[in-house]
C-alpha cells in the first residue's frame, strides 16, 4: 500500500483548498464588519482556489468554466453595487412589485406549514406565538441582485458558447434559470421567515448574511453545469442499417 503523502495530493490542490477556506473566512469577516471591499477579495480567492483544486480531476474540468462565469458575474454586480448604481434598480417599480410578489408567496408557504402569518404590503406579520412580531421584505430582498448575476453569467455564456448552441436550447435555459432564481429566493425568504418566527431576531440576522449566497450559488452552479453539459452534448450518431449487413 502506497504511503499517503502531500506530494500525492499535490501542492496545487492544497493551495486551492486553503484559498477556498480563506474565502469563507473573508465572508465571515465581511458579515461582521460590512466592509464592502472584502467581497471581491473573497470571490477571487474562492474562484482561484476552486480552479487549483480541480486541476487534476479531469471529469470536473467543465466546472472550471461554470465557476469562471459565476465569479466574473459576482464581481460585476459587486462593483455595480459598491458604486451605488443598484439603487436605480432597487427604487424601480419592478423591484417593488417583485418584493410584494415574494411576500405573498412566502406568506402562502408559511400558512401551508401551519404558521398563520398575514401580509400587509411587504410586511409579514406573524401570529402571537412568534419570537418577533413581523419582518419586512425590502426591494433588496426580492432577489433582483441574484437575477442580475444570472443575466451577467448568461451573457458570458452566450459570448463563449453562443455559436455552438441552438437558440431553442438557449431560450429554454434562460426560462428555467430565471424561474429557478425566483423560487430559490422564495425558499430563502421562507427559511428566514421560519427562523424569525421560531428563534427570533439574532438568529434571523445571522442566517440572513449567509443563506442567500449559499442557496443561490449552489443553484446557479448546478444550473450552469447542467446547461453546459446539455449545450455541448454531441448527438448520437445514427447507425446505418446497411452497415450492419
Amino acid at each position: 500500500m502506497k504511503a499517503f503523502t502531500v506530494e500525492k495530493i499535490g501542492l496545487k490542490t492544497i493551495l486551492g483548498l486553503s484559498l477556498i477556506v480563506l474565502s469563507f473566512v473573508i465572508y465571515a469577516i465581511f458579515g461582521a464588519t460590512q466592509k464592502v471591499y472584502l467581497i471581491p477579495i473573497g470571490v477571487i480567492s474562492f474562484g482561484i482556489g476552486f480552479h487549483l483544486s480541480l486541476s487534476k480531476i479531469k471529469s470536473l474540468q467543465s466546472i472550471k468554466k461554470v465557476l469562471t462565469f459565476i465569479v466574473i458575474a459576482v464581481l460585476g454586480i459587486g462593483i455595480f453595487s459598491t458604486a451605488g448604481w443598484d439603487q436605480y434598480m432597487l427604487n424601480s417599480t419592478y423591484a417593488t412589485m417583485l418584493a410584494k410578489m415574494q411576500t405573498t408567496s412566502t406568506v402562502f408557504l408559511l400558512n401551508l406549514f401551519s404558521i398563520h402569518a398575514t401580509q400587509d404590503g411587504t410586511d409579514i406579520i406573524f401570529p402571537h406565538d412568534s419570537k418577533i412580531p413581523q419582518i419586512n421584505i425590502l426591494p433588496a430582498c426580492g432577489g433582483l441582485h441574484f437575477f442580475v448575476i444570472f443575466l451577467a453569467a448568461f451573457a458570458l455564456m452566450l459570448i463563449d458558447l453562443g455559436r455552438k448552441a441552438s437558440k431553442k436550447k438557449l431560450a429554454i435555459i434562460f426560462v428555467i434559470g430565471a424561474t429557478s432564481i425566483f423560487f430559490a429566493n422564495l425558499m430563502r425568504l421562507a427559511l428566514l421567515s421560519y427562523i424569525a418566527y421560531a428563534f427570533g431576531y439574532d438568529a434571523l440576522e445571522t442566517n440572513h448574511l449567509y443563506a442567500g449566497f449559499l442557496i443561490f450559488l449552489s443553484l446557479i452552479g448546478v444550473l450552469w453545469w447542467l446547461s453546459l453539459r446539455w449545450i455541448l452534448k454531441k448527438p448520437q450518431t445514427r447507425i446505418n442499417h446497411q452497415d450492419l449487413v
